[in-house]
């Protein structure tokens, strides 16, 4: 747990490199603990792509947590920049079953 709050605090979020028109950009990418994803049934198992944290990223709102639809069977909730900058936020569990 101490591992996981030092990287919480350490750094929001990670950044992948891509090529644009012939110029290199870093983006942002969503930071395990600052994301949770549920899937609506146990059978399956999850992988993230890099391409899914920076869309998380993307939409991770400034002041307000909120739930997106990533396929009929998962969701992720991610909470806003205030939340997770927010001394008492705790790292979530990245994967919930239901």
């Amino acid at each position: 747990m101490k591992k996981l709050t030092f990287l919480s605090f350490f750094a929001l979020f990670f950044t992948t490199t891509v090529f644009s028109q012939g110029k290199q950009v870093e983006l942002p990418i969503a930071t395990p603990g600052t994301y949770q994803i549920t899937i609506a049934q146990s059978k399956y198992v999850v992988v993230i792509a890099q391409e899914t944290l920076t869309k998380i990223e993307e939409l991770r709102d400034d002041t307000i947590d909120k739930t997106e639809a990533l396929s009929e069977l998962i969701t992720v909730f991610i909470p806003s920049r205030k939340t997770v900058n927010s001394p008492s936020f705790k790292p979530l569990v990245e994967f919930i079953y239901e």
